[in-house]
């Protein structure tokens, strides 16, 4: 069984090769052809009712690896020139707002935590809360 599954997972990325270069060939996006290989595969498995190997314990990790990948993919066909570089006062201010509103909602949730476990002051983050909505409205 582990030198089938290795066939199998060899020829998968051979696949995935092959539909690399056929792609800008025929227009089809790569990730719809492999979706439909995906598809295409899992119907083979169910019909002809070969195991399947438990992925469980892999497949979060193989996740994570697969969006680095994805997100480290993306950052290669970036074209980043200086005139697309923002001002540093826009990057202060979108900093600085993105540090409030993260300090908002982590009072909110606190507020709520502190419902159920009381171990947080609430009356001081219901005060702040209510005084940043009364600010800001």
């Amino acid at each position: 069984m582990q030198i089938s599954f290795l066939f199998v997972f060899t020829g998968l990325i051979l696949i995935g090769y092959l539909f690399e270069i056929i792609s800008p060939k025929t227009r089809i996006p790569n990730i719809l052809i492999l979706l439909g290989l995906g598809m295409l595969s899992q119907q083979l498995v169910e019909t002809f009712h070969w195991q399947k190997p438990n992925f469980d314990k892999l497949l979060p990790e193989l996740g994570t690896v697969g969006l680095i990948l994805i997100v480290l993919e993306g950052t290669l066909e970036l074209n980043l020139t200086r005139s697309k570089i923002p001002e540093k006062n826009s990057f202060i201010g979108f900093f600085l707002h993105c540090f409030a509103e993260s300090y908002i909602w982590c009072l909110f949730f606190l507020s709520r935590i502190s419902n159920k476990t009381k171990h947080f002051e609430r009356p001081a983050i219901d005060d702040n809360i209510q005084r940043y909505c009364h600010t800001h409205s």
